[in-house]
This record gives C-alpha cells, sequence and structure tokens, in this order.
C-alpha cells in the first residue's frame, strides 16, 4: 500500500476492497480500491484486515490484527505439534504409483543408458562413455528432470517398462522450508524437544515457525522472548523459494506478520553468533557451506554425502544490525551483480582451522554428517504425504546449506551446523567448473552402484 492507501482504516466489516493490479503496459503495480457495499456519500471508506477472513480462532484473529491493534498473545501455549495429513497435501499432489510388484532391472551390465536430461550441465561435463543422451523420452533408462513428476504409473505404461527418475514420491517433506521444519522435529528425543527452553530442538534446526498456521504461537513465543530479554532476530522465508529470493532479516515483530500476508513463509530464528570467516581486506565475514547430498534409496537407506563442499561469503563484516544490508547478511551472490569470492574447499579448511584453532575441521564435519543423517532418517519416519515414500526406480540429489553456529553453553565453545535448508535438484554449475568429473561421480554413485574413488561417503 501506498502512502495513500495505508492511511485507509482497517475493519471486519470493511466497505471497500483494495486489490493488487499489475499492468504490463508501464510494467507497474497498482492498487484497485472499489466498495463491496453501497456506501452513501460521506461514509468512510474501510478496507479489510489481510487474511482475517479466513481467520479460524480468536487468537489467529488477534494476531492477523496486531499490526493496527497491539495486543499481548504471550500467555498462548507456543509449543508445537505436527498438523494432520491435510495440511502436508494442502496445495500439493499426490504421486500415482504403479503396483506394488514392480521390478527395476539393475543398469549396471547395460552396455548403452540412454539419458534424458534438460539440464545443459549434465549433458556438457557427464562424460562417462557409458551415458548417452537421447531427446526421446520414452526411450531413456533415466529421466533426470527439472520438473517434477507426479504421474509414474501412466509414464511406465507408455513405455512398456519401468525407468530410474531424479526423484523420490513425496520429497516436498525435505525440500518445502515448512514441511522441513516439521519433519525434523520428529528427530528430537522426546526429553530434548521442549520448545519452552527457547533453545533450538534439534540443536541444528532454526526454531522454526509456519506464519500460515502457527502465527499467534508464533507471535507468543517472540513476546515470550522479549519479556526475558533474549534475542528476536528472524529469518523470514518463503516456503518454496530458493537463491536467496524474497527473504527478510528484521527484528520487529509487525513487520513479520505484514510480510506473511504476501506469500506463505517461514520465520526462523536468525543465527545470531555464528562462526565467521576471516576474508582478505575484508574482516569476519558469514559464510555458509552447500553439501551435495545423494539417495539412492529411502528404503534401504543408500545415503550419500559428496566430499567436496562448496563456499558462500558474505561481503561486508558481520553485525547485529543493518538488516537490510544483503551483502552483510547474505551469502547467495551468484545471482547477481554484487562480487563473489569462490574457494576450494581444501584452502578453506586450511584457513578455517588457522583462524580457529584448536578446533579440527575433521570433527565439525563428522557433526555435519550426522545431522545430515537425521535429517534423512527423520523423513522417513512418516508414510507419505507426511514423509518422504518409495519408488524403486528414484534416485535423487540434493544440495544443503549449513551454517555453523557458536555454542557456548559449554566451559569450552563448542560448533554446531545449522541446517537452512534442502535444495532440490541444486544449482551445480560451480561443481562442474572446480571438478569437471562431478556427474561422472554422481551418476556412477546413483545408477551404477560405484562408491570407490568417487569423493563420496556413505552415511
Amino acid at each position: 500500500m501506498d502512502e495513500f492507501g495505508s492511511r485507509i482504516h482497517r475493519s471486519e466489516e470493511p466497505t471497500f476492497s483494495v486489490v493488487p493490479f499489475f499492468f504490463c503496459g508501464d510494467k507497474m503495480m497498482y492498487s484497485l480500491l472499489f466498495p463491496v457495499v453501497s456506501v452513501p456519500a460521506g461514509e468512510e471508506v474501510t478496507c479489510g484486515y489481510p487474511r482475517l477472513k479466513n481467520a479460524s480462532s480468536k487468537e489467529m484473529k488477534m494476531a492477523l490484527k496486531y499490526p493496527w491493534e497491539l495486543s499481548d498473545l504471550s500467555e498462548i501455549d507456543f509449543s508445537q505439534s505436527e498438523p494432520d495429513l491435510d495440511y502436508f497435501m494442502s496445495g500439493r499432489h499426490m504421486e500415482i504409483l504403479p503396483d506394488d510388484d514392480y521390478e527395476i532391472p539393475s543398469l549396471v551390465h547395460e552396455p548403452k543408458i540412454h539419458l534424458y536430461t534438460d539440464y545443459p550441465e549434465v549433458s556438457e561435463f557427464l562424460r562417462d562413455p557409458r551415458f548417452y543422451s537421447t531427446s526421446d523420452k520414452t526411450k531413456a533408462h533415466i529421466l533426470w528432470l527439472s520438473e517434477r513428476l507426479y504421474d509414474y504409473k501412466s509414464l511406465a505404461d507408455s513405455r512398456g517398462e519401468l525407468f530410474y527418475v531424479s526423484q523420490f514420491p513425496s520429497e516436498q517433506v525435505l525440500i518445502n522450508k515448512d514441511l522441513l521444519a516439521i519433519v525434523c522435529r520428529q528427530s528430537c528425543e522426546e526429553e530434548d524437544s521442549n520448545i519452552n527452553t527457547f533453545e533450538n530442538s534439534p540443536k541444528w534446526l532454526p526454531t522454526t515457525y509456519s506464519l500460515m498456521i502457527e502465527l499467534p504461537q508464533f507471535v507468543s513465543y517472540f513476546q515470550n522472548r522479549e519479556k526475558r530479554n533474549l534475542d528476536n532476530v528472524w529469518i523470514c522465508k518463503p516456503f518454496n523459494l530458493a537463491r536467496g529470493l524474497d527473504i527478510y532479516v528484521t527484528d520487529n515483530l509487525t513487520e513479520i506478520i505484514r510480510l506473511s500476508e504476501a506469500r506463505p513463509m517461514v520465520a526462523c530464528k536468525y543465527v545470531t553468533d555464528p562462526v565467521l570467516f576471516p576474508k582478505e581486506n575484508v574482516g569476519l565475514v558469514k559464510m555458509d557451506l552447500r553439501f551435495i547430498v545423494l539417495l539412492r534409496s529411502i528404503q534401504d537407506f543408500e545415503l550419500f554425502v559428496y566430499e567436496r563442499f562448496w563456499l558462500r561469503f558474505a561481503n561486508k563484516p558481520f553485525s547485529l544490525e543493518d538488516f537490510e544490508d544483503y551483502e552483510k547478511h547474505f551469502t547467495v551472490m551468484n545471482y547477481n551483480d554484487f562480487p563473489l569470492q569462490q574457494m576450494f574447499c581444501h584452502d578453506f579448511i586450511k584457513q578455517f582451522e588457522e583462524a580457529h584453532s584448536p578446533h579440527k575441521w575433521s570433527d565439525v564435519e563428522n557433526s555435519i554428517y550426522k545431522m545430515i543423517k537425521d535429517i534423512f532418517i527423520a523423513s522417513a519416519l512418516r508414510e507419505p504425504p507426511a514423509g518422504i515414500g518409495t519408488f524403486p526406480g528414484s534416485r535423487a540429489m540434493y544440495g544443503l546449506d549449513i551454517m555453523l553456529e557458536w555454542d557456548r553453553t559449554y566451559d569450552e565453545p563448542r560448533i554446531n551446523p545449522i541446517l537452512l535448508e534442502v535444495n532440490w535438484m541444486p544449482d551445480c554449475k560451480r561443481a562442474c567448473d572446480y571438478y569437471p568429473e562431478f556427474y561422472d561421480d554422481v551418476f556412477s554413485v546413483l545408477f551404477l552402484n560405484e562408491i570407490n574413488g568417487k569423493h563420496v561417503v556413505q552415511l
């Protein structure tokens, strides 16, 4: 709302409606104002509270109206519980799978493996002579797709045989940020899962609330932290976007509530004590790490992590201020015009241990690997749609973004990994530029069961 629209008072029985209108002619966004009831001359123009008509409870109404009518919701129970199955299916589709008695022949002894892909990096960098590209989906042994596949059965029937595909049924429990938080909370031990301690549960998962269904609980949690003089910096993210799109860092409760009007979002506790990296000629900056994880089977739990990881750095020294400064608080620089620092992981490890002695990277790495294993175990605890599904031809690659945080609850500070998000079919252009054999390694592990010499660790 512009200067004019923001002056329109809100009402639970509005006389006018305001809706956004994008005009392609001048590529501008406008607000359209029109009456929804007959309004006598001289009567005040009012508009509704965003999302209020769909509010399911008195507490939700209070939370949604908070930016205009401040209220204390701190008495609301802010503990979290798993939503019903309808929530897991909201706006999503269940995959249609073939019958349970199907088998897929191994590709290990196949002399000519046909691959269909719409990823140019795969076509360019997959050089293993056993794989041949084809433009015909119906003749491919492997479908390496950038689009979601939902009807496995019809595709199998049309081909007369089953196939391998680069995704798992119901993997949205990993790649949608709201569902990921729900699933990961299942990995907590019962005695460690009390959110009332105001600590992450599990330690590697930032406290995360869905602003769609947990807004009252979030407001209560925020206000209870405020009463205890705990920091209240949060990062708000859309459920299903990546590459740093539409993400905000703020300690303003009203801003967080208003952000939830634009699209479904989660509020995650911001990492306020990150392990920093000494960037030459800049100072101590934020960093995060991208790990590539290969899932060969969820049923038999065949999970691998690529030993080579990628670094991303902020461009300005870190501090808990200037939250709108992208180069201070964000590390994704390769999709915009900001300077991008690149570094091989072996060079990073050497500098990391020099900067953070006596901490050993091998110890940090082991804690990261354990966290990754716990995430995927948690994703398989429930049947779809509340957990990841099985299909014998499913093989998948995920990119896990991880930050490191100081844990100062011990006599000697420790370094804990923190999960930021899980990305489906991540952008691997940098991986190929650094290591041209990257896709040869990935396809050998996923489809040929070859592990030795492929730079992977089985979890």
